[in-house]
């Protein structure tokens, strides 16, 4: 009787080890879940702020590209402007050059300058 109590009694207390293991082992299984699953929400919220980085940098490239092109165009127009003022000169120029020509010709045809009298 005395064997089969102590049997007995190593038995249980093998079954108590046993299920001690495994109550640790499932205390160890939901401590790296929980692990886990704020790991994946720390790098969830670093994907978030990534993104947010990416969509900036987005827009600050837009804004730039925008404000390029505005002022290659303004540059484009400044230029035609200054070419359209440098041929209005040249016109200019040849127009008064035609006029003196003209009012010399006049002059050489009345006689020479008509001046002081």
């Amino acid at each position: 009787v005395q064997a089969n109590l102590a049997q007995g009694r190593r038995a249980c207390e093998d079954q108590y080890a046993k299920t001690r293991q495994m109550k640790q082992e499932e205390a160890e299984g939901k401590r790296a879940r929980k692990e886990l699953t704020q790991a994946k929400e720390r790098d969830q919220a670093v994907v978030e702020g990534l993104s947010a980085q990416v969509e900036a940098m987005e827009a600050a490239v837009t804004a730039w590209t925008r404000k390029r092109q505005e002022q290659e165009a303004a540059a484009v127009a400044a230029v035609s402007e200054m070419v359209g003022l440098q041929h209005e000169r040249e016109q200019e120029q040849q127009t008064l050059a035609s006029v003196r020509a003209t009012v010399a010709a006049a002059e050489v045809e009345r006689g020479g300058p008509q001046g002081g009298r």
